[in-house]
């Protein structure tokens, strides 16, 4: 009972905090985390700063100072993922996109941000709607799937960078877009930019291919 209060304690703690990975702080784990429950942040260090102190360079940076600070981060791994999703919670469209852009470069496992990342796809900057969308472009198929119809939405978005993005990260997405099949088509003979109906096309071939070979393996397995 002792350990579950503790444990307890610590989640509410993280909450309040307002990090997105509440747990246990170990040796990899999010440095405001730590921090919120009073216990030694991560030690790692690039070029002689800590994730929190290049963090902390970021506000009110300029756009190749933010830069510089996304790439020390992403090195950080997905630790620094809470700087992310705080990022692209901002006033600040320089920092929801410099948000995007970190999840970006951490890949694959800042699966956790696809919330945050789904909300920007509504962003009125087209920028921020453009970078979430090469962010979410990098994630597991699996973790694409529950935005499936938001990136279809974007492929009607009126300016051509997001809706070419948005043909290139329905293609990362696979099996999963095969609902977007007949809208992709669509675009790729009727998108007014000769490059978003390439994009289109592309990613209409990709996401047929990977659909087809899905339903083959699903009845397979049905069949056994």
């Amino acid at each position: 009972m002792r350990c579950f209060c503790l444990v307890t304690t610590l989640v509410l703690v993280g909450s309040l905090a307002g990090c997105s990975h509440q747990h246990i702080c170990g040796p990899t784990c999010c440095p405001k985390c730590c921090e919120a429950q009073a216990t030694t942040a991560q030690s790692e260090v690039r070029d002689g700063l800590s994730a929190a102190q290049w963090a902390a360079k970021a506000e009110g940076a300029d756009h190749w100072t933010r830069q510089e600070v996304i790439l020390k981060l992403a090195s950080f791994g997905p630790s620094s993922l809470c700087y992310a999703t705080d990022w692209m919670g901002s006033e600040d469209a320089g920092a929801r996109y410099a948000g995007a852009e970190l999840a970006r470069m951490i890949g694959s496992p800042a699966g956790p941000a696809v919330p945050a990342l789904r909300t920007l796809l509504r962003d009125k900057d087209p920028t921020v709607r453009t970078g979430a969308l090469r962010a979410l472009a990098t994630f597991a198929k699996d973790d694409l799937a529950p935005v499936i119809h938001d990136l279809g939405r974007a492929l009607d978005d009126g300016e051509w960078q997001v809706r070419y993005q948005a043909a290139r990260t329905l293609a990362s997405a696979g099996h999963h877009a095969g609902s977007e099949l007949p809208h992709l088509e669509h675009r790729s003979h009727h998108d007014p930019d000769e490059r978003v109906r390439r994009a289109n096309a592309s990613a209409f071939e990709v996401v047929q291919t990977a659909w087809i070979l899905y339903e083959k393996a699903r009845r397979n397995r049905s069949h056994k």
